[in-house]
């Protein structure tokens, strides 16, 4: 068994998202959804490889996008001031506690600190974006629980060093349930 990505070419039924299937011979079965997490489940449709862009095989794996001290409270906190530059981290996609699983405490912190968050998902790639563009990048928004492990990050900042292993472990970005967002006449929640 062959397992293919594509993204169908001029195809009304299954649009031009990238796809999953199975090739056989110069036929693609669509499969559902990613078979990294979904397995292999059959969805009836198929295309020929003629009417299809082949993509590499697996997704690129995506990440948590993540700004820091953003806020003046946040930042006296910290003892320090609000950046003129937004702080960026990231949190990979490990970071990522959803469908209401628990969160257990990390047992190698003692000191675990939580933030609530607005989290907007990301539905296109864009780099070096203008701002009265920005809206069309995002399309979902949530709320989220930031976790970090004070004492390990304090640790680090004395050393110099990032926050990533502070606040990157696994579980540590909770999110909820996302929304989709309108922001032609303010922020509308459907």
């Amino acid at each position: 068994m062959r397992i293919v990505r594509f993204s169908p070419i001029d195809n009304k039924e299954l649009g031009t998202d990238p796809l999953f299937g199975i090739l056989d011979g110069e036929n693609i079965k669509v499969i559902k959804g990613d078979p990294i997490y979904a397995g292999i489940t059959p969805t009836g449709a198929s295309v020929k490889l003629s009417d299809v862009r082949l993509l590499a095989p697996v997704i690129p794996r995506s990440k948590v996008v993540c700004v820091g001290k953003n806020y003046a409270d946040h930042a006296k906190e910290m003892d320090s001031q609000v950046p003129e530059q937004p702080v960026i981290f990231l949190k990979p996609q490990t970071a990522l506690l959803k469908d209401s699983k628990p969160f257990y405490y990390p047992e190698w912190t003692s000191d675990l600190h939580y933030e609530t968050e607005v989290v907007l998902k990301v539905c296109k790639q864009g780099k070096y974006i203008d701002e009265k563009f920005a809206k069309k990048y995002f399309d979902e928004v949530t709320v989220g629980i930031d976790f970090t492990a004070r004492d390990l990050q304090n640790q680090q900042k004395a050393k110099g060093l990032p926050w990533e292993i502070a606040k990157a472990f696994d579980n540590s970005a909770v999110i909820g349930s996302f929304k989709k967002l309108t922001l032609d006449n303010g922020i509308n929640f459907s």
